[in-house]
């Protein structure tokens, strides 16, 4: 899964470590399920929830890609 810059940014001023972990868990879970990636094309963003951060990502031939990233916590 690669992560597009505005991603790499935010990831790396999340607040805490867990913060980071979330999110981390939240890609690692996205990454596994196929089926919830819209169509390749980078057109269509879906949006997946964890419990206190949100992933925002579009999907390509080669697999998604990270477009943004929130956090609750």
């Amino acid at each position: 899964m690669r992560l597009e810059w505005l991603a790499v940014q935010v990831m790396d001023g999340l607040p805490s470590e867990e913060a980071r972990a979330a999110v981390q868990g939240l890609l690692v879970e996205i990454a596994g399920h196929p089926a919830w990636w819209p169509e390749p094309g980078g057109e269509e963003t879906t949006d997946a929830f964890g419990a206190l951060c949100w992933v925002s990502y579009v999907t390509y031939a080669d697999g998604p890609e990270v477009r943004d990233i929130g956090w609750a916590g």
